[in-house]
């Protein structure tokens, strides 16, 4: 097996790769820092012109509509910058916006190896069919490995169009503060697509950032996104996820965002 590839054979790593981390190694060098420069700086400024402020919002809205209901199949890299050990998988994707996305990725055979399920401000997950953990809260939780929480929501988390827009050159910025840190949305002023979304802590440490950057032409001539790159701070990671076969799903069933049965003996994790 050459190193730079772990082929479906190995796909049992996707299941212990996210508890464990990883049984497979690949040689590389370690980088001190993973975090690509983001798109925006930090010294924005709020955009005071109402016009312009309501044509981004009016593209921003038709952006969403457009790719905002949608099923397609994945493909997975999960990297370790610290080791440089690495997963890759496949599987599929359903978001419904404002409020709902699910994702799926394979094990061996064909198995369900991580299930991923955004209910609004709950997160759902099950790896390796060991169970159901349940999270409240939109800031990303730190877990060993990727579970896929991070990129569902950052495909389905769109800030309020009441928030305040920035900019930062001729690039518009809607940030949104919670108590527990605050996210910023990066927005195209060309027709409203979301570029990149980065979470900060309450210390004002990004810990999260996912970048759109690529996307493919729809028919209809909106844009949908092809590639989405994440880079997380701890646990370490950078995760690649190519999305194909993308169809337009105004009739998904019901039954793709069901909750889980899960008993809730303890409150939910945040």
């Amino acid at each position: 097996m050459h190193c730079d590839e772990v082929d479906a054979s190995r796909a049992v790593i996707v299941t212990t790769a996210v508890v464990a981390l990883f049984a497979v190694a690949c040689a590389s060098t370690p980088s001190a820092s993973w975090f690509p420069p983001p798109l925006v700086r930090s010294s924005s400024v709020p955009m005071t012109d109402a016009a312009r402020s309501s044509a981004l919002r009016d593209r921003w809205a038709r952006y969403e509509q457009s790719t905002g209901d949608f099923s397609a199949t994945v493909r997975v890299r999960y990297v370790d910058p610290r080791s440089g050990q690495y997963f890759t998988s496949s599987g599929a994707l359903a978001v419904r916006r404002p409020d709902r996305a699910r994702m799926q990725l394979a094990g061996p055979g064909g198995i369900t190896a991580i299930d991923v399920l955004v209910l609004g401000s709950r997160s759902y997950t099950n790896v390796g069919g060991r169970g159901w953990i349940v999270r409240d809260g939109h800031r990303p939780t730190a877990t060993r490995g990727f579970d896929g929480t991070s990129v569902a929501r950052a495909l389905v988390e769109t800030p309020a169009p009441g928030e305040g827009i920035m900019l930062d050159g001729a690039r518009p910025i809607v940030r949104v503060t919670r108590g527990d840190g605050r996210t910023e949305h990066t927005l195209d002023s060309s027709d409203g697509a979301v570029q990149e979304v980065r979470w900060f802590d309450s210390g004002d440490r990004e810990s999260l950032r996912v970048r759109f950057d690529s996307f493919e032409r729809l028919p209809t001539g909106e844009r949908r996104p092809a590639h989405v790159s994440l880079w997380q701070r701890e646990p370490a990671a950078i995760v690649t996820i190519t999305i194909d076969a993308w169809t337009a799903s105004p009739q998904l069933p019901a039954a793709t965002f069901a909750p889980p049965d899960v008993a809730m003996d303890s409150p939910p994790h945040r």
